[in-house]
C-alpha cells in the first residue's frame, strides 16, 4: 500500500468517527504537502507539478501552511468554534 493511502484512510476515518460518535472537536484537513512521508509519492514523474496545478494557489503545501490554523484552533480565540473541519489545501477542494 502506498504511503499516502494510509494517510488518506486515517483522515477519512477520523472524520467519520468524530461525526458518528457526536464528538465535537475541530479537525484540520490538510491538502497535499511536501514532507518526508510524501517524498516518494511526489518524486514520481509529473506528480508534484500535477498536484500543484490542481490547487488554486498553484503549489503544494508545506508544514508552515498548516501551523497557523492549528495554533488558532488551540487558542482561546477559537472558543466558540466547535465541530468544524477546516480544509487547508490551497483551494484544491473547490477547484
Amino acid at each position: 500500500m502506498p504511503d499516502y493511502l494510509g494517510r488518506l484512510f486515517s483522515l477519512e476515518g477520523r472524520t467519520a468517527l468524530t461525526r458518528h460518535w457526536c464528538v465535537c472537536v475541530n479537525t484540520l484537513r490538510p491538502g497535499s504537502a511536501a514532507t518526508t512521508m510524501t517524498a516518494s509519492v511526489l518524486a514520481g514523474p509529473g506528480r508534484a507539478a500535477g498536484l500543484a496545478a490542481r490547487t488554486m494557489v498553484g503549489r503544494i503545501g508545506v508544514a508552515a501552511d498548516f501551523a497557523g490554523m492549528a495554533v488558532f484552533l488551540g487558542s482561546a480565540s477559537s472558543g466558540y468554534i466547535t465541530g468544524q473541519t477546516v480544509c487547508i489545501d490551497g483551494g484544491f477542494s473547490v477547484h
